[in-house]
């Protein structure tokens, strides 16, 4: 697995802020999209409330797919080129993603706050390890 001084900070951060900035562009991406679609229906101005409604009902089911995806690629992307230690880059990745995500969320321990940074830390140990 390696230890912490096969850590290659450098990348490890660069990879776990890229992870959360992927994940809110993402979200932010496909909310737009949405509302683009309603614009285009209505050829104007869409309704705010159905835009509030889209991403109140999908965003949930969507944040942990997000979250896999992100910190996956990014922990991949930190642990790749590591001479030894690769999961443990990429594991900390996830740890760093899961811990940001829970202070972002004002430490709610609420079901999908945790099921997220769950998530986030299985994904970053995958990333690691498939480097």
């Amino acid at each position: 697995m390696g230890s912490l001084s096969d850590v290659r900070w450098g990348r490890v951060l660069v990879g776990t802020i890229g992870s959360l900035v992927l994940s809110f562009l993402i979200g932010v991406l496909i909310v737009t999209l949405y509302a683009s679609y309603l614009a285009f229906q209505v050829r104007g101005a869409p309704d705010q409330g159905a835009i509030q409604g889209f991403a109140t009902s999908i965003l949930p089911w969507l944040s942990p797919l997000v979250t896999f995806a992100s910190t996956f690629f990014m922990a991949r992307w930190a642990a790749k080129g590591a001479a030894s230690g690769k999961q443990i880059n990429g594991l900390i990745v996830g740890i760093l993603v899961a811990v940001v995500g829970l202070v972002l969320n004002g430490f709610s321990f609420a079901v999908a706050s945790l099921l997220d940074a769950v998530i986030a830390i299985v994904a970053g140990w995958v990333g690691g390890r498939a480097a």
